[in-house]
């Protein structure tokens, strides 16, 4: 499997799209050491560094409501994994504590695990699991075209709105297929920090709600 190609043929139809909104929403600095790219709808496509300098890039919405983010991320280095991670003011997790964690597109369920990773920060908790580098490229077609998208994770349930998704799938990709053409050359030493996740899915399906930076990393 060539991840370049899988990116390009994926998410190329709203690359154009993602560069004209870009240009037109490109925003300062977000958090330490990344920025937007794009805003469109509930969604913002970002890029830049982890605080240890790891380049990265990222889609995000949240509920101004609850506080509730989450964010769909790629760190150089992870060999076309995806890490989907949430976050909420006022989750707790015992250290070490595992969780189930599911998304579901339009299409169905998108993956999911029994060993969501947790943590808890000063900002509350944050759950997190990864998406294979093999299963990577159909998540970003669903995610690109779906019009709804349903996430239990830290056992709360909840949807996301899909409006923009297509447009920040492309800046996404515009930010993505560079790291993955660097990895490509040079195939990256670093050790992931967590072995990836089985993908399970759910055994009955529960009744379905949600999440910048590296999980494990403190505040950027």
């Amino acid at each position: 499997m060539n991840l370049i190609t899988d990116v390009a043929r994926v998410l190329g139809p709203f690359v154009g799209l993602a560069v004209f909104i870009g240009g037109l929403s490109n925003a300062g600095p977000a958090k330490a050491g990344t920025f937007d790219t794009a805003r469109v709808g509930s969604w913002t496509s970002f890029a830049g560094t982890t605080k240890q300098g790891l380049p990265l890039c990222g889609m995000t919405t949240g509920n101004s409501n609850t506080g509730a983010t989450l964010q769909i991320k790629y760190f150089a280095g992870d060999g076309g994994a995806l890490t989907v991670q949430a976050s909420k003011p006022g989750w707790r997790f015992a250290p070490g504590t595992e969780t189930r964690a599911d998304v579901w597109f339009d299409s169905g369920w998108a993956g999911g695990t029994d060993h969501a990773k947790t943590q808890t920060a000063s900002f509350g908790g944050v759950v997190w699991f990864t998406v294979p580098a093999d299963k990577a490229a159909g998540f970003l077609a669903d995610f690109a075209e779906a019009d709804h998208m349903r996430l239990n994770m830290g056992g709360v349930t909840w949807t996301a709105d899909m409006t923009g998704s297509r447009a920040i799938a492309g800046a996404f990709g515009n930010c993505l297929r560079p790291l993955l053409a660097a990895e490509a050359q040079t195939p990256s030493a670093r050790a992931p920090e967590t072995q990836p996740q089985p993908q399970t899915k759910p055994a009955p399906l529960p009744t379905p709600r949600p999440a910048g930076r590296k999980p494990g990393e403190s505040d950027a």
